[in-house]
């Protein structure tokens, strides 16, 4: 006599399947948000060094030309005309040896060197040593401290660099040939440290104060010192 029985089949059900299927989706969004947010407090740091690298490299070419050099951040559209206001850094050589100390002092509605048909003659700068097309470009999440704020902002961020006299949102700093920092709008020279803040927009409210979305909270604070010795330190707030 042969007895029979019933084999119980092995395998997951329905809800089971589902369970695990959610269980990994949670765990794929949290490393997607990990990642996210770890490459973009990588950028802000990617864009602290470059602009120190870029500033320093004034004085380099302030020597070796034995001409000024003017470092110009300015503020202005993303390429295309989307995605908010980036800011552009240029190294600008003062070609004619003439806005060492006069610039903006002659003409003090001039537009920075080397930007339009008012610059008499001034070059950018082109060369890898600076980047491409002879500057740096921050996207519009780089923040840098706008002038129109108090400082130390309300993120701690600073901005002592010389502000143009006709481009209010932009910085200008002129090494000359000594590599000594000058103020290009009264032609005088630097004699305290000029600091420039920056930090990621996801670290800062709406309003633009700290309590964004993005954390730790840390910005980078450029200091260009009366000899141009460039110092980058990383600041948590």
């Amino acid at each position: 006599m042969v007895s029979g029985y019933f084999k119980k089949e092995k395998g997951f059900t329905l809800l089971e399947v589902l369970i695990v299927l959610v269980i990994l989706s949670i765990i794929a969004m949290i490393a997607t948000i990990n990642v996210s947010s770890a490459l973009k407090r990588s950028r802000l740091e990617a864009a602290g060094n470059q602009v120190q690298s870029f500033v320093e490299s004034a004085s380099i070419y302030a020597r070796e030309k034995s001409r000024g050099v003017f470092v110009w951040l300015h503020n202005a559209p993303a390429p295309g005309g989307g995605g908010g206001n980036w800011w552009y850094c240029y190294l600008i050589e003062d070609t004619n040896r003439n806005d060492t100390l006069d610039y903006q002092i002659i003409n003090p509605n001039a537009v920075p060197p080397g930007a339009g048909t008012a610059a008499d003659g001034d070059n950018y700068i082109m060369s890898e040593k600076v980047g491409i097309e002879g500057g740096v470009a921050l996207p519009s999440d780089i923040v840098i401290a706008n002038t129109n704020q108090a400082d130390p902002t309300s993120w701690g961020g600073r901005h002592t660099w010389p502000v143009p006299n006709a481009f209010p949102d932009d910085y200008l700093l002129l090494c000359d040939p000594r590599a000594l920092a000058f103020n290009p709008n009264s032609g005088t020279q630097i004699m305290q440290p000029s600091i420039i803040s920056l930090t990621h927009i996801e670290m800062l409210d709406d309003t633009g104060n700290p309590g964004g979305s993005l954390h730790p909270n840390f910005r980078f604070d450029l200091t260009v010192s009366p000899l141009w010795h460039t110092k980058l330190d990383k600041v948590l707030y």
